[in-house]
């Protein structure tokens, strides 16, 4: 299924991205220590340069409860760590730019897509907005329809991506007049305490071991219903 995904994320914008995918772990997840197998996540470039881990998704064949709710919280995880490695990046950000921060989430289930998006509205407070959902066309009848939401979604997913390379852009430099700063007397301004803004994530690697047993469990429940139905 990524196999298949990839050529239709190609619509965004290759200069402003880079794909990652295949059971890979990004840079803040393994500098916290947490062993997050994202199957594909996207970083934002900003002149060649990889700035920020914009977007993590998850695949799977068919939907289950307990792999939809593994994936899900397994991405917003990780994207809390993204978060919280852009901050550290983004020395001159303010209050209003954290506030306006969106990292998109893609779960991908069988035919069907979800985006989510993580957000950061207030000191410690993290959201996550259901964002927007298609289906691959699987048949005539839905090609035209389910194709222009697809290429909603793919959009949407490019245009949060473009602001976090515009915030990252925006908050390298003081924004302040320097020029009157030395007239006045007055020192540069204090940047924004960002610690106050995130925090750590915590994950029980034994979570892995219970969602193992239990997909085992609902999968023999899932076989034992079909017998049935065929009887």
């Amino acid at each position: 299924m990524v196999k298949n995904l990839i050529p239709l994320l190609l619509l965004i914008d290759p200069i402003l991205c880079l794909f990652n995918r295949g059971d890979t772990m990004t840079n803040p997840c393994k500098s916290k220590g947490l062993k997050f197998k994202l199957d594909l996540h996207i970083v934002v470039l900003n002149d060649k340069e990889v700035v920020v881990d914009g977007m993590a998704a998850e695949v799977a064949k068919t939907a289950t409860k307990h792999k939809l709710y593994e994936d899900k919280l397994k991405s917003i995880l990780a994207t809390k760590c993204h978060i919280k490695n852009f901050l550290e990046t983004v020395p001159y950000i303010t209050a209003e730019d954290i506030k306006k921060l969106k990292f998109p989430i893609m779960q991908i289930m069988g035919m069907n897509v979800h985006i989510y998006v993580l957000r950061l509205p207030c000191r410690g407070i993290y959201v996550v907005d259901n964002g927007f959902s298609f289906s691959f066309p699987c048949n005539m009848k839905l090609l035209r329809t389910e194709t222009e939401k697809l290429i909603d979604g793919l959009s949407l997913v490019e245009a949060l991506l473009e602001d976090l390379s515009l915030i990252y852009e925006t908050s390298q430099i003081d924004p302040s007049d320097s020029i009157k700063r030395v007239v006045e007397g007055s020192g540069r301004k204090k940047k924004l305490n960002i610690k106050a803004w995130t925090t750590e994530v915590f994950y029980n690697d034994d979570y892995d071991t219970l969602i193992d047993d239990n997909e085992e469990d609902e999968q023999v429940d899932e076989d034992i219903d079909e017998q049935a139905e065929d009887e």
